[in-house]
């Protein structure tokens, strides 16, 4: 980046968005809440599994991640950094189902949204007596 770009940025508040080293990125909750919230909504991505398609979207309300399908009537919610935890608890109505998920983020957009889609089909995949009580 040429200089007078950097100062400039610096002048107008944007100095942060100098920051080149992944273990300064931003607090990990930034991250994961906001950055790879929108970058994986942005993918539109769409897991198959216990027989139908299941579609990625953010609460607007609440800011929770979930997984809705129109084959099932409860959507899971699978929020990967809720509360600052480096995991995905996968709540359906409020009440957790599956197993707690860990990952610690590579601050990779790529990389970490792969994880967890690829964990979500797997997740979701292991979720059918849950889904199918409500």
């Amino acid at each position: 980046m040429k200089q007078p770009l950097k100062e400039m940025l610096k002048k107008i508040g944007g100095g942060h968005l100098l920051n080149e080293n992944k273990d300064d990125y931003v607090d990990f909750e930034q991250y994961a809440e906001e950055d790879l919230g929108y970058y994986i909504k942005g993918l539109r991505p769409s897991v198959k599994a216990l027989g139908a398609t299941w579609k990625f979207d953010i609460d607007r309300q609440t800011g929770g991640w979930y997984w809705t399908s129109p084959k099932y009537e409860p959507d899971i919610y699978a929020t990967y950094g809720w509360n600052g935890k480096q995991q995905v608890n996968w709540e359906i109505d409020g009440e957790k189902v599956g197993k707690v998920d860990k990952y610690k983020a590579k601050y990779d957009l790529k990389q970490d949204s792969k994880w967890y889609i690829d964990n979500a089909k797997k997740a979701i995949s292991k979720m059918k007596k849950e889904v199918l009580e409500y």
